[in-house]
């Protein structure tokens, strides 16, 4: 039977209204906030997420570098080399005229800089004006490292005019020596 909507009672009204008024107060009162809590809900998750992402990234950089941490720490333990106190300066320097001598150049004068400090070693600067031919020049730059091991070549210059391989240059080589340093010593860094 079909009822015409003319006919519509006061108490049907009424009904309906109070069930729209029932779907307005849920929509209002539940259904809004349950859906703004599950769309809180979702980007916290993006969020974490992405935190976990950048955490993952984080310890893998951090594994890295404790692996090469480790690496150079086995490094250093087999490196050879001990650094001599900077009172054997003197001694460094004979050595130092000794060993350019056996290559061939004959030492014209060797003087040593002012030292910086760092807390676990200094550097020494040691400028060597020498004389000899060019190949013997080369002999000392590629030797004074393996004899050496604790001095480092900052700068070398050549002068003078070669015809040949025993025509004798002029030499200046900047050298750093590396030392322990001592407990007396004022750090300058």
């Amino acid at each position: 039977m079909k009822w015409p909507i003319s006919k519509i009672s006061a108490i049907d009204a009424g009904g309906i209204a109070v069930c729209a008024g029932l779907l307005g107060m849920f929509t209002l009162g539940v259904a809004v906030p349950l859906l703004n809590h599950r769309r809180s809900v979702n980007e916290a998750q993006v969020s974490l997420a992405a935190q976990k992402t950048k955490a993952a990234a984080m310890t893998l950089q951090l594994n890295l570098a404790k692996m090469d941490m480790e690496r150079t720490r086995r490094a250093v333990a087999a490196n050879p080399l001990v650094l001599q106190n900077d009172d054997q300066l003197d001694q460094r320097l004979s050595d130092l005229s000794i060993f350019c001598k056996s290559c061939g150049l004959e030492v014209e004068d060797v003087t040593p800089g002012a030292a910086l400090t760092y807390p676990q070693y200094q550097t020494i600067p040691i400028h060597l004006a020498a004389r000899g031919s060019y190949r013997n020049c080369l002999v000392f730059l590629h030797e004074v490292h393996q004899h050496f091991l604790d001095i480092g070549v900052k700068a070398f210059r050549l002068s003078g005019v070669s015809t040949d391989d025993t025509a004798a240059l002029g030499a200046q080589f900047d050298l750093i020596w590396y030392a322990k340093t001592s407990a007396t010593v004022v750090s300058t860094q």
